[in-house]
């Protein structure tokens, strides 16, 4: 039966790859900066000159697509390179070269992080646990504590009570006070149970780590992966 993943990452204008644990048959890639332009590759693409070797690019709306050739559209990505600091390259967070799906909750304050495989707190001192709607029928409160915003901020995934949202904006250093925080929906006062991070779920790998399979995104900003724009994927395998 054919496997299907998906995710969100933040472009870097140099080639990525996405260690998705897989060779994926097929990978669809959307920037979300630039609405409607798509990249889509699978195995089976090629013609007569190789041309769409790297699949094809497109917008939505428009009749026109772009051929993209084995050195600059995607590729497979088979794994197994071990990682030196100049292979990781920049591994702050919403950079990197290779990239891993590391699910963090970020609530934690660096004195309060108690819990294994949280990775690094981005609350400023106290845990984030309390949301506040500070106007009835609004999508604007506030938490218990500040962010640092290095991990949490506009994009970020949160549960509510049980519920899923996504933060629309919140500054880093703020967050405390009243009306500091934006949701993209209405949420009740309630106990926050996650945040994640506002660049996605896919994080850098670092020195001395073992790069798994996955697909190499060579475009590198003229259609998708533009540095500091949103992107998020679909990958998979056929049936077949």
């Amino acid at each position: 039966m054919g496997r299907t993943i998906g995710g969100g990452f933040q472009g870097t204008g140099a080639t990525l790859y996405m260690c998705i644990g897989f060779v994926p048959d097929w990978v669809e890639i959307r920037s979300h900066d630039d609405p409607g332009s798509t990249i889509y590759w699978d195995k089976f693409m090629f013609d007569d000159d190789s041309n769409v070797a790297g699949g094809l690019h497109f917008e939505y709306g428009e009749a026109t697509q772009n051929e993209l050739d084995e050195v600059s559209g995607i590729r497979q990505y088979y794994g197994g390179t071990l990682l030196s600091s100049s292979d990781a390259g920049t591994t702050t967070y919403g950079e990197g070269v290779y990239l891993k799906k590391q699910k963090r909750d970020y609530r934690y304050g660096k004195s309060t992080n108690q819990k294994a495989n949280y990775g690094e707190g981005d609350a400023v001192a106290d845990k984030i646990d309390t949301w506040t709607l500070d106007t009835a029928g609004s999508r604007s409160g506030h938490f218990n504590e500040d962010v640092t915003g290095t991990y949490i901020g506009a994009g970020s995934p949160i549960q509510i009570d049980g519920l899923w949202y996504r933060i629309m904006s919140v500054t880093a250093a703020q967050g405390e006070a009243a009306n500091e925080v934006v949701l993209n929906a209405a949420a009740k006062s309630g106990v926050v149970q996650y945040i994640g991070g506002m660049y996605g779920e896919y994080v850098p790998m670092v020195a001395g780590e073992t790069s798994k399979d996955g697909f190499v995104i060579l475009d590198t900003g003229f259609y998708v992966n533009t540095n500091g724009e949103r992107c998020s994927f679909k990958a998979g395998t056929f049936d077949d």
